[in-house]
C-alpha cells in the first residue's frame, strides 16, 4: 500500500509542484499504547516516504471535545 501512495504523490508532485502538495499525519491521539514516543518514532518513519516530494506536513490531534458539543 505505501508503494502505491508514494506512486500517486509522485505524480500529483510532478503535475504541480512540491510547494503544493502537503501530507497529513492524524489524528494525534495519546494513550497507553499510542504515547508521545510512539508518535514521534512513528512520525519520523513516515515522514520519509515523501522525503522530497513535499515541503509541508499538517498534524491534527484528536478532539473528543467535537462530538459532545455537537450532540448538545
Amino acid at each position: 500500500r505505501p508503494e502505491i501512495v508514494l506512486r500517486g504523490f509522485r505524480a500529483i508532485t510532478e503535475r504541480y509542484s512540491r510547494q503544493h502538495v502537503l501530507w497529513r499525519y492524524h489524528p494525534i491521539t495519546f494513550s497507553q499504547v499510542c504515547t508521545p514516543e510512539w508518535h514521534l518514532q512513528k512520525f519520523a518513519e513516515l515522514a520519509e516516504m515523501p522525503a522530497g516530494l513535499t515541503e509541508r506536513c499538517v498534524v491534527g490531534f484528536h478532539d473528543s471535545m467535537k462530538k459532545v458539543v455537537r450532540k448538545s
